[in-house]
Parts: C-alpha cells; sequence; structure tokens
C-alpha cells in the first residue's frame, strides 16, 4: 500500500510540468476561485511564511549599496493582492517599488492596496522595463510555477532590468525526498533541482553571492500525512507566535529529511 501511494504520487509529480499551466486566464481563474471560496487564514503557516519574507528581503538589502533612490521589482503580486498577510511591498519606506504579475485580476486587487507602488499586467518572459533599471529583483518562490525549460529566459529577463552590481533573490522549493512523496499534489507548484538553478544563473552571469535554506518546518507543516496536521496542532497549542518566529533553529535538524525552500542571492557583475 505504501510503495502503490509513492508510485502514485511520484507519477504526478513526473507529469507537473506537464499540465502546469502558467497562462493569465490560468491564474485569473484560479485567484477567483481561491477567494469564492473563502478560505480561512492559514494563522501560523501564514505568518511564518511573511516572516521568512522579512528576512530574506532584509539579507538582501544588506548586501546592496544603498543608492539615492533605490528601486525594487517584485516579479509576482499574489501576496499584495490577495494573501496580505504576506504583503512585501507595503513594508518599504522612502524606496521606489514596483511589480507585476501574470493575471490581471490580481494586479487589479494590488493596485487598489499598493498606494506608492507602480503595477503592470506582464510575465516574467518579457518584463516591460528597460534595462538596468532596477537595484534589487524580488522572486518569492514564483520560479517554482514556470516549468524549468523556460526558467532561462526569465533569468535573462532578471539580468537585463538590473543594474550592474544589482541583486536577485529568489526563492524556490527545491526538490526532495518530502516533495516527491509526501505533500499534496498541486499542479501548479514545482520543485527545483537547486544545483541547476545555481547553475543555469551562473550561465546567465549572476554570480552567486550567498544562499540558504528555509522551510523544513513549512514542509512539515503541509505534509498530506497524519504527523504532520497532528503536530502542527501541538506546536499552535504549544508555542504559538514564538515558535515561528524563532523556528530557524530547528530548520538544519530537519532540512535533511523534508527539505523546503532554497534561497540565493545572485549578483549582477
Amino acid at each position: 500500500m505504501v510503495a502503490s501511494f509513492y508510485k502514485k504520487n511520484n507519477v504526478h509529480l513526473n507529469n507537473r510540468a506537464a499540465i502546469c499551466s502558467d497562462t493569465a486566464a490560468y491564474w485569473d481563474n484560479y485567484v477567483i476561485d481561491y477567494l469564492t471560496k473563502n478560505e480561512k487564514s492559514k494563522g501560523q503557516i501564514d505568518q511564518y511564511i511573511h516572516l521568512f519574507y522579512k528576512r530574506l528581503v532584509s539579507l538582501a538589502l544588506g548586501r546592496l549599496v544603498l543608492a539615492q533612490k533605490l528601486r525594487i521589482l517584485k516579479v509576482d503580486l499574489w501576496n499584495e493582492g490577495v494573501e496580505i498577510s504576506r504583503d512585501i511591498l507595503n513594508n518599504f519606506e522612502g524606496i521606489e517599488t514596483y511589480g507585476f504579475d501574470l493575471s490581471k485580476n490580481i494586479c487589479n486587487l494590488a493596485k487598489a492596496r499598493l498606494d506608492k507602488t507602480g503595477v503592470v499586467q506582464a510575465t516574467c518572459q518579457n518584463i516591460p522595463y528597460i534595462s538596468g533599471n532596477f537595484d534589487l529583483v524580488l522572486d518569492l518562490s514564483t520560479i517554482d510555477h514556470i516549468p524549468f525549460h523556460k526558467t532561462s529566459q526569465v533569468f535573462e529577463e532578471y539580468y537585463r532590468v538590473l543594474k550592474p552590481k544589482g541583486l536577485l533573490a529568489i526563492a524556490f522549493w527545491q526538490s526532495n525526498l518530502a516533495t516527491k512523496y509526501l505533500l499534496e499534489i498541486n499542479p501548479e507548484q514545482l520543485y527545483f533541482d537547486s544545483k541547476k538553478v545555481a547553475d543555469s544563473l551562473e550561465d546567465i552571469g549572476f554570480k552567486i553571492v550567498g544562499s540558504y535554506n528555509v522551510g523544513a518546518l513549512l514542509t512539515m507543516l503541509e505534509c498530506n500525512f497524519w504527523v504532520g496536521k497532528f503536530l502542527y496542532w501541538r506546536l499552535k497549542a504549544a508555542f504559538e507566535r514564538r515558535l515561528f518566529e524563532y523556528s530557524t533553529k530547528l530548520e538544519p535538524c530537519l532540512y535533511n529529511l523534508l527539505g523546503g525552500l532554497r534561497v540565493y542571492y545572485a549578483i549582477h557583475p
């Protein structure tokens, strides 16, 4: 029975890239369906992701030589328009912020909230900004919704719009034991080999200047088996917010088994 479960999920995993839809129509419909269901907030998981994003951005800014007019580009607006507890762009002061999304619906939702951010509808393969325009490009688990064979074109666009010495901060779900056999199967979510992503970035011309793993606890909480659900209930009851503020202390112990997200900081030489 266990072998059958593994085989079934592995087949689905291998087919994800084939059925993954990265079209505007798909995501327009997806967000309507998501909002119609009016799902309850995931609470601590949302908080955990938001804190992870804030830390990622803070570390990215620490690697930049801060210009008088710092410009940041975020390459999707799901968090700014839909799951707003994970919003990043509203947290900046004195920085020019820009964002785009494939979905017109998501762009409209984001525009309604972001007074000081330039928002346009666009694709990662054709970013509508001039070359050398941004100090920092943020890809917070966007690339892993795009089939891997298309990522080189995306990385070329990130490289093009960055200024010399500009920085790409990218996070993506990596393939591992948990993503292969335990996580629920969502066709729009892909999992990449971290070395292949690094090689692709360097082939474009980026220089990777930092990396780390995060999200092992998140993986455990989202796993489709009873331990994850039981553990989430116990941890939620026992620790609440504090657990998610200090969860990075647990990550090294859990990473090898459950994996999670990989973060790369890649500079435009």
